[in-house]
């Protein structure tokens, strides 16, 4: 149900029984707690990424109070950094819109 069409799910309820109105009424909890599922993987995409942005900053200040930066090293927390941007607004996207979000919860992850 969580990754089916809506269309989809509400023929098989009528089809199992339940009338218009409580197939609509299933449809309308199954929308809130697929979108509550949602938003905490965006929420939990938000926060790794948060961390991964940290990487190359922490990188570059260590460096400044060692004195010396490996410039392959700081590239490779650069590519890290990009990582978690991407990540960050992946899960922006989730957590503010996640009735956009099409496909299987579990393949979210």
């Amino acid at each position: 149900m969580w990754g089916e069409d809506s269309r989809t799910v509400h023929r098989m309820l009528r089809a199992n029984g339940l009338d218009d109105g409580e197939a609509a009424a299933v449809m309308a909890v199954l929308r809130r707690e697929r979108a509550a599922v949602v938003r905490g993987i965006g929420v939990r995409q938000w926060v790794l990424g948060g961390c991964l942005i940290v990487v190359p900053i922490a990188y570059w200040v260590a460096s400044l109070f060692i004195g010396f930066m490996h410039l392959k090293l700081f590239g490779l927390t650069v590519a890290v950094g990009l990582f978690g941007l991407w990540k960050v607004i992946q899960g922006a996207i989730k957590f503010f819109a996640p009735s956009k979000i099409i496909g299987s919860v579990a393949d979210m992850e």
